[in-house]
């Protein structure tokens, strides 16, 4: 479980340093919402930050015969309520703003041109995307309920309840703005709320032009010939993190060609992949070692 950490380690002993490093994520996407009629060789160039707060709330407990006006579990329930009816605002942040403008060119009227004027029109293509929750997670920090403890029998109110949420950040989003958000959305004294652990900084936004980004995009149209190459942000964490100080620009990408509904199966029960996708996923990398391997570009 810690190679990617490890290796990294092994390569910064060695004083080893790239211009540019690809690591996991990234598809072909066959049935692109943005571009249903073409696939869309995603290349990750930013990944979310990764933040978990723990919730707790504490009472007297006792029989269920005699409950209090409110219990632990009920305090606590009601926080995260409006934890998730609230959640943080939508906005465009730079890797997205990059994919949108990249997809301008192949959309049909009107959204080439909303696309292509972001400056003055973000906002509502933000509040848009909101709406999906295929799209929801490229445009604001996501709240995530995960655990819920709390009680050990029926007829026992417990002491004590308490909840995890787990936030993937935006790119400039802090875990104190977040923190801040969520004491404000709870307004609760009451409720007690603790970071969990301490992750390292997300890795900066690579450049979408030139350098890497144009070896990988090479690679993948190479492949997938009438695949419109764009960057893209991934909403989970890679091991990309743990190479931070050995490469200038850090990209994600397998080359397999994948729909929405696969994506959504990744880690997940039926969890599967084509076998001549995995096949061109090869020839993918092929290309991509030659076009990493040749001289650079003056």
């Amino acid at each position: 479980m810690q190679g990617a950490g490890q290796l990294a380690q092994e390569m910064q002993r060695r004083g080893m340093y790239f211009d540019w490093m690809v690591d996991e994520g990234g598809y072909v996407i066959s049935d692109s919402p943005l571009l249903p009629d073409r696939p869309v060789a995603m290349i990750g160039v930013a990944e979310k930050a990764y933040l978990t707060l723990i919730l707790r709330s504490s009472g007297k407990g006792g029989h269920s015969s005699t409950p209090p006006p409110q219990t632990p579990i009920g305090q606590l329930a009601l926080a995260v309520s409006r934890l998730e009816a609230n959640p943080l605002p939508a906005k465009i942040v730079a890797p997205v703003d990059a994919m949108l403008e990249r997809t301008a060119p192949y959309v049909y009227f009107p959204n080439s041109l909303i696309f292509d004027n972001l400056w003055l029109t973000s906002g509502l293509v933000a509040r848009q995307m909101a709406k999906d929750p295929v799209t929801a997670s490229f445009v604001r920090t996501t709240t995530a309920l995960t655990i819920f403890q709390a009680g050990v029998k029926d007829n026992v109110i417990p002491q004590q309840a308490e909840a995890r949420v787990n936030f993937r950040l935006l790119p400039g989003d802090t875990p104190e703005q977040v923190i801040a958000h969520v004491r404000q959305v709870i307004d609760d004294p009451g409720i007690e709320i603790e970071r969990a652990q301490q992750w390292s900084d997300p890795p900066p936004v690579a450049a979408t032009v030139g350098g890497g980004f144009d070896v990988i995009g090479s690679a993948a149209q190479a492949e997938y010939r009438e695949a419109v190459v764009v960057p893209y942000m991934m909403s989970a964490t890679t091991d990309v993190r743990h190479y931070v100080e050995l490469a200038d620009n850090h990209y994600r990408f397998h080359g397999a060609e994948i729909s929405l509904s696969q994506t959504r199966g990744i880690h997940g029960t039926n969890e599967r992949i084509a076998i001549e996708s995995v096949e061109r996923s090869v020839l993918v990398a092929r290309w991509l070692l030659r076009g990493g391997g040749s001289p650079a570009r003056p």
